[in-house]
């Protein structure tokens, strides 16, 4: 949202959580406060939580990180081609990449973030098979 460009090339070596959500969406924005506080809470250096707004204008984007204080790195998708490039269909979906740069976990639905449940999920990410 900042103006720059975002790579996956750039986070090899990393875990990176990328989530993909709308303003219109509500289990999204039930989510994001658990995105936001395990951004937080993980060492930077070991895992990336990235979120992709779909189909929106910048201008209501920036409107709704302001209201929230959401402080993740904001990639704006307003033709929805990253979304369909990953077959995102349902919000939020969340993938989950391994440090090799393979997505190995998609997440359909709401999840909490900060959970046991996802710290093993990210724990698994060892295996090259994509989960749903």
């Amino acid at each position: 949202m900042q103006g720059g460009t975002w790579s996956s090339k750039n986070q090899l070596g990393k875990v990176v959580i990328i989530n993909f959500w709308a303003t219109w969406c509500a289990p999204c924005l039930a989510e994001l406060p658990t995105l936001q506080a395990l951004s937080e809470i993980s060492d930077p250096d070991r895992i990336s939580v990235i979120t992709v707004n779909v189909r929106q204008l910048k201008s209501q984007v920036t409107r709704f990180v302001a209201a929230t204080s959401l402080d993740l790195p904001v990639v704006l998708d307003p033709k929805g081609d990253i979304s369909q490039t990953f077959d995102i269909r349902i919000y939020p979906t969340t993938l989950l990449i391994d440090t090799q740069g393979v997505a190995q976990w998609r997440i359909e639905g709401d999840v909490d973030w900060t959970s046991p449940q996802v710290t093993s999920w990210i724990q698994s990410l060892n295996n090259s098979k994509i989960r749903r």
